[in-house]
């Protein structure tokens, strides 16, 4: 059976990208409980920038294994430790200790889908609505929670990077280095005191050890099968380039098994489980086609093992020949492409010296043909095909 994936979740406290624009310094500390907003002062401290926490008197380093976070007693709450996380994706959890809860992220930093057991707990938000007085945590620099006020955060850490106060508390956020690192500090308006923390560091540990790419060929890949006829559907993906069938999305060995051979362009030769790249090429006799690979498997593989799902020729002057269902190629006139069209779906975008027509061609709203005539000599001059269904919907 399928295992449950966990795919991106957006964090609810944290917000969704650090603040690029530095604002005039002012004093923060003066500004009114009441007065609302953002202000940007300065990036965050060195010392915030270790993510760590001490809790219950233990502490914490994130990113930690998720293995070693359960061993301190924690376990996840209304998620199985098998549900699967795809690769580079990260999402928040609830987990529970004894009678408290927290909310945790947990990132897959490898290039293999796999359970949330084996991948990284990069960060802990512990909101005094759940610690029900039975939990205490401290930061490094001494600020301690229901003890510190925000006056002692700032003297400890400095100006935060931003700002945020209304009647109900003030928050202190510190942009750290790195992708999406940061501590948010929260203080009580009434209390004055910290009483929430949430922090996150979508950073690789040292001790991450990249997962290993599988050369085995997809089963997805294998169950291939080569069209057998151009037929009279545009939008089937099937085509015909230099005298060979494939259907789009076509494995990229389909074309290597037909001459056709890989340029890389600086590109990487390994792609991620359920991931794109774009920018590669395929070669033959000295002719080129831009191409886009997918690979639809959910662990790592090369290149050679996944899918075109988008091909065209770049620049207008290719010999290698591309044919589309009912015998539409390069050469036809516009009135020529339009009687061919009859009955399907197109639209017609006009421009100073092209014109596009444009066939939809999947349930994606990127997925299309696009057939291009130059006006001046009025023939088609350029093909593109743009086809990436889901997994099950591969034929």
């Amino acid at each position: 059976m399928k295992k449950k994936m966990l795919g991106f979740v957006m964090l609810l406290c944290i917000a969704a990208s650090p603040m690029a624009v530095m604002a005039q310094e002012i004093d923060i500390g003066a500004m009114a409980w009441d007065s609302g907003g953002i202000e940007e002062v300065h990036k965050g401290s060195d010392i915030l920038s270790s993510f760590q926490i001490k809790i219950d008197g233990e502490w914490y380093q994130f990113p930690m294994k998720y293995e070693e976070f359960i061993e301190k007693g924690w376990q996840l709450d209304g998620l199985d430790s098998q549900s699967e996380m795809t690769p580079g994706n990260y999402g928040s959890v609830n987990v529970k200790k004894n009678t408290i809860c927290a909310s945790v992220t947990i990132m897959n930093f490898g290039m293999n889908t796999k359970p949330l057991s084996e991948c990284y707990v990069a960060g802990i938000d512990l909101n005094e609505t759940y610690l029900k007085d039975q939990m205490s945590f401290e930061l490094p620099g001494g600020i301690v929670y229901d003890v510190s006020t925000m006056s002692q955060v700032e003297e400890t850490y400095g100006a935060p990077s931003a700002l945020y106060k209304t009647k109900e508390y003030g928050k202190l956020t510190y942009d750290l280095a790195g992708f999406y690192n940061r501590v948010e500090i929260f203080v009580d308006a009434a209390e004055k005191k910290v009483k929430r923390v949430a922090m996150i560091c979508l950073t690789a540990p040292e001790d991450f050890e990249e997962d290993e790419i599988n050369s085995e060929i997809p089963q997805v890949v294998a169950q291939y099968q080569t069209p057998q006829e151009l037929g009279e559907d545009i939008a089937s993906g099937t085509v015909r380039i230099d005298g060979s069938l494939y259907r789009i999305p076509a494995p990229v060995s389909a074309f290597l098994e037909n001459g056709w051979k890989i340029v890389y362009d600086g590109n990487s030769e390994v792609i991620a489980g359920q991931d794109s790249g774009d920018g590669y090429y395929l070669m033959k006799n000295q002719q080129k086609l831009r191409i886009c690979v997918k690979n639809y498997d959910d662990n790592a593989t090369t290149v050679e093992n996944c899918f075109v799902t988008e091909i065209y020729n770049q620049n207008f002057s290719t010999e290698i020949l591309i044919e589309l269902p009912r015998e539409i190629t390069f050469g036809m006139s516009s009135a020529q492409l339009e009687e061919i069209l009859t009955g399907t779906e197109y639209e017609k975008e006009e421009g100073n010296t092209f014109l596009w027509y444009v066939i939809p061609c999947g349930e994606d709203s990127e997925d299309e043909v696009k057939i291009c005539v130059n006006k001046k000599s009025d023939t088609v001059v350029k093909i593109s095909i743009r086809r990436e269904p889901q997994l099950e919907q591969l034929s």
